[in-house]
């Protein structure tokens, strides 16, 4: 009777696990990186505006998205995956180049991957 007990607590926590990894639940969040958007540049919407990589646990893995948001409202905005997929580290933070132009906003890697975000897809109410 005790291991019928213990094998349906064991399928019963592992269920919980794999339902909350299926449906994206998020266990914590850390910012990694943050930029935000200089005085000298305007995009007349709602300004300012802030770029960061964020690394979200969740229950059997952990990634890394790129979200940029008002800096008054830093959880609401432009989401993307971080354009790549290996462990971020101290070295690829330092490494991680933003450059904000009148245009959007260009990102470098220390990989040489370059990603850019046109400004209509971040300010104001999208």
């Amino acid at each position: 009777m005790k291991r019928k007990i213990a094998l349906l607590f064991v399928f019963l926590f592992l269920s919980v696990i794999l339902m909350a990894e299926m449906l994206g639940i998020t266990w914590s969040q850390e910012v990694k990186f943050t930029s935000c958007q200089p005085k000298e540049l305007s995009y007349g919407s709602f300004e300012p505006y802030c770029f960061q990589v964020i690394k979200l646990k969740q229950p059997l893995h952990s990634r890394n998205i790129i979200l940029i948001s008002k800096k008054i409202e830093p959880n609401y905005g432009f989401v993307i995956n971080f354009p790549t997929t290996d462990i971020i580290g101290k070295e690829e933070l330092d490494g991680l180049q933003v450059q904000w132009q009148a245009e959007g906003l260009q990102i470098e890697t220390i990989w040489k991957v370059r990603l850019f975000i046109p400004k209509e897809k971040f300010i104001g109410g999208r």
